[in-house]
């Protein structure tokens, strides 16, 4: 073999699917199916766009930073930015140059413990398991690595600690602390849940709050949690525990299986944080989710979540925050439960009408109540109006939820402002 070229095998469902292979001199990657897999008629519809159904070798080149040169579908398992912080770190501990290493290697570092139901063969071992987790102590080890601006070797910390807190936060996507925990049904013990899939766990991802912050953004988040499940919108139990780590059930761990997921980006190949692509929009989204014949249930819910998404602000709606799973049984797609659905601003630095992440015909702010109307009668949307008032209706009772949190009320005051009325328009007998 060429000696620029690295690979790696791939698995889902216990089945080897294919190898991605990666040009270390050209920057670009390779995949081909498994002749095995293929002859199997198995799974037909796993990755709906990007990689064709065929036996011949496709090659892969994508200059968007978060693709990193591979199918969108194998990239949407690599790390996003906290991700990438706690694997810099361990490069560090380990004296390796980050820069040095290819996509490759992370999917092999991630090995069985990526997200979703992909695997990577053969996986890299970071280091040993333990079997008790404190969440103080991680919250206490992460805010001392994440603020210093010295030599994470040279801090003093329990490097055990420190390596499973590496381990448990290396795979979970987004931007701030968090990590992945089980927790046994029965006696509620706490253990790391990176390779644990058994139905006698139930399966968390854990947030933690920065030490910087002037209000506990966890408390913000799980009041949306709270005004998304009275509004009907899918999502997956959540609670808080001591006040402050928002922990919510992982969808992509059920009955003791995994289950596979692909982001809107992912499933797309559309890079969700390059602003100046048009296809970031609200309309495509839906356009994917109609060509993937997600169901007409599952549409209304789509629906929903975008409304909530402007009705409370919530601008950071991107394409990795939207995601489908598979249904191996039936080679169909749906829509996952709702997440990441957050005031995502600075409620204490205001930005005036900031603009979402995706775009609705063409805006990114101002939209207008007939522009959400005419989404909904392109794709059939049903009783669209009834949506928007009972959402409306929720954000009214908002207040005094976040009182209730002991959220500060100049925390309050400031996200209300930015929460939108298009239930006005509808009272004027708005017509489409």
């Amino acid at each position: 073999m060429n000696k620029n070229i690295e690979q790696i095998q791939i698995k889902l469902f216990n089945i080897e699917i294919g190898i991605i292979a990666y040009d270390t001199v050209k920057a670009v990657s390779y995949f081909q199916y498994s002749q095995s897999f293929l002859n199997s008629n198995k799974y037909k519809n796993i990755f709906p766009f990007i990689i064709k159904r065929i036996p011949q070798i496709q090659v892969f080149k994508n200059t968007d930073d978060v693709f990193r040169n591979l199918p969108s579908v194998f990239a949407d398992s690599l790390p996003d930015s906290f991700g990438n912080q706690l694997f810099n770190i361990w490069a560090d501990l380990n004296k390796i140059d980050p820069s040095k290493l290819t996509p490759i290697h992370q999917l092999g570092y991630l090995g069985n413990r990526a997200m979703g139901a992909l695997e990577f063969y053969p996986a890299k071992v970071l280091f040993k398991d333990v079997n008790n987790i404190n969440l103080n102590d991680i919250n206490n080890i992460l805010n001392k690595v994440l603020q210093s601006k010295e030599n994470v070797s040279n801090l003093k910390l329990d490097e055990l600690g420190l390596l499973n807190i590496i381990k448990m936060g290396f795979s979970a996507g987004g931007a701030r602390a968090k990590v992945i925990v089980s927790e046994h049904k029965i006696t509620k013990e706490l253990i790391p849940g990176d390779i644990n899939i058994s139905d006698n766990y139930n399966h968390f991802l854990v947030k933690f709050p920065k030490i910087n912050d002037k209000y506990n953004r966890e408390l913000v988040e799980y009041s949306y949690y709270k005004s998304a499940i009275d509004s009907n919108i899918d999502m997956m139990p959540t609670k808080l525990i001591e006040n402050k780590y928002f922990t919510t059930k992982r969808y992509d761990r059920q009955h003791g299986k995994k289950i596979h997921v692909l982001t809107a980006s992912g499933i797309s190949g559309l890079a969700f944080n390059n602003k100046n692509n048009d296809k970031l929009s609200y309309n495509n989204l839906f356009k994917i989710a109609n060509e993937i014949n997600i169901s007409p249930k599952d549409m209304q819910q789509l629906f929903a979540r975008m409304v909530f998404n402007y009705t409370f602000h919530n601008i950071d709606d991107h394409f990795k925050n939207h995601s489908f799973m598979y249904n191996e049984n039936n080679d169909r797609w749906t829509i996952t439960p709702a997440y990441d659905i957050n005031y995502s601003l600075d409620a204490l630095a205001k930005w005036h009408n900031a603009p979402h992440n995706l775009s609705l015909y063409g805006k990114r702010n101002d939209i207008k109540t007939s522009d959400i109307l005419r989404l909904a009668t392109e794709y059939n949307i049903k009783k669209p109006k009834k949506i928007i008032r009972e959402i409306y209706k929720v954000s009214l009772k908002w207040k005094s939820l976040a009182i209730k949190l002991n959220i500060p009320m100049n925390v309050i005051d400031s996200i209300q402002k930015d929460f939108k009325n298009y239930n006005k328009d509808l009272k004027k007998g708005l017509k489409i």
